[in-house]
């Protein structure tokens, strides 16, 4: 009797002392960034649950969007991403849209889906997996408690970059205020991840002032917008061109010009290739059927449109600027430094 006792003790021990399941927060494609709710959505029977994620197309080119992602919870009930304005995580560096966005091999991206889910159903004995027909998530699976409430979304914000955050550029505002700009972001786009003051004062050519920050902002967009451009290529000649042309003296030729060394030039370069493809394509696209056909150039269609982008170019200085200009509104560019806005707003004026 003793031993049958002794048995069911054992038993009961073995039960109670199951192993809690491991929770899985990435693999090879993706990885889980963080799961929060925001507070100040207030719904008494609805909560909105951010999911931030970083996907790398490590063995292809792929198409993805906010819209690509299932979440499921006890593998019962399963629920579709919903895409609003009213829920755009505007103080983040992930993307947030319906439209897909090509990501080249070898390459990571940072996305972010909303999902509106019961409030019963986030209780934190429950699991979350997900599916997706883009994305390989199978193998994802983790318990409820790993999301996290948060006041708003500058708090959402502030946890997911807490490893980056400057506290020095807080100067006394109130960040946990939902009207507040999160200070971690000096610039943010409209449908493109923002720009970091880690990434102002890291960047190459830092000279602190507006024309370094425009040249960060105009290579992420235009970066964006002709993902297959060869200005790094054309530039990486241009400079082996130049250290053959000075020879000996080529490192005096670039502190002539100004710049403290080969990598600042090189950046430079770079950044006048990518503008100029910007350029071009604006100011063709102002190219009237007339003006093509009044054209008194020998040759083709191309030959003459390229004589008349080369006038208008000469012409009109305001130009090459306008077409910039334009792109950054395109782009939603917002600058969250004081300063520097009063002086792009200036900039504008002059332009």
């Amino acid at each position: 009797m003793k031993k049958v006792v002794l048995l069911l003790v054992v038993m009961i021990l073995l039960c109670g002392c199951s192993k809690k399941e491991t929770s899985i927060l990435n693999n090879e494609y993706m990885k889980i960034d963080g799961l929060y709710i925001d507070e100040s959505k207030d719904d008494s029977v609805m909560d909105i649950l951010y999911v931030f994620y970083t996907i790398n197309s490590k063995d292809k080119n792929i198409d993805v969007s906010s819209k690509d992602l299932t979440l499921v919870i006890n593998n019962t009930n399963e629920y579709k991403p919903l895409i609003y304005d009213e829920y755009s995580p505007i103080y983040t560096n992930y993307y947030y849209n319906n439209e897909s966005k090509n990501i080249y091999v070898g390459k990571s991206f940072k996305l972010c889906t909303t999902f509106k889910i019961p409030k019963d159903d986030l209780k934190a004995d429950k699991s979350i997996t997900f599916k997706s027909d883009i994305l390989k998530v199978d193998d994802l699976k983790f318990t409820i408690d790993k999301v996290i409430s948060k006041k708003n979304l500058n708090e959402i914000s502030m946890d997911l970059d807490k490893d980056t955050f400057d506290t020095k550029y807080i100067q006394g505002e109130d960040l946990l205020d939902n009207n507040s700009i999160n200070a971690s972001y000096i610039v943010t786009f409209k449908n493109l991840p923002g720009i970091t003051y880690v990434d102002f004062n890291s960047n190459l050519g830092n000279n602190g002032g507006l024309g370094h920050l425009l040249d960060i902002v105009d290579e992420v967009i235009i970066n964006d917008k002709y993902p297959q451009n060869t200005a790094l290529e054309d530039a990486k000649m241009t400079l082996e061109q130049m250290r053959k042309s000075y020879g000996d003296t080529f490192n005096d030729a670039l502190a002539m010009y100004g710049f403290t060394s080969v990598d600042d030039y090189l950046y430079s370069i770079k950044i006048s290739f990518l503008r100029n493809i910007e350029v071009e394509n604006y100011v063709k696209s102002l190219i009237t059927d007339k003006e093509i056909s009044d054209s008194k150039v020998d040759g083709t269609k191309e030959d003459k449109i390229n004589d008349i982008y080369a006038n208008k170019l000469s012409n009109d200085s305001t130009l090459y600027n306008k077409a910039l200009i334009n792109l950054r509104n395109e782009y939603g560019m917002v600058i969250n430094d004081e300063g520097l806005a009063n002086a792009y707003e200036d900039y504008i004026k002059q332009k």
